[in-house]
């Protein structure tokens, strides 16, 4: 049974760094499309992504 725990807590720590990595990715694409777009399109999707979280 214990071990049996440890083996999901594993699978949510992976499953947790997962989900950091892909938010780094999506943070780095969003850094990539304000620095290529216009300035008023870079910073009218980066308030739209501020106001989903």
């Amino acid at each position: 049974m214990a071990l049996l725990v440890d083996a999901i807590a594993l699978l949510v720590g992976a499953m947790a760094l997962l989900v950091d990595a892909i938010a780094l990715l999506v943070d780095a694409m969003a850094l990539l499309v304000d620095t290529i777009a216009l300035p008023e399109v870079g910073l009218k999707w980066h308030s739209n992504t501020n106001t989903k979280q």
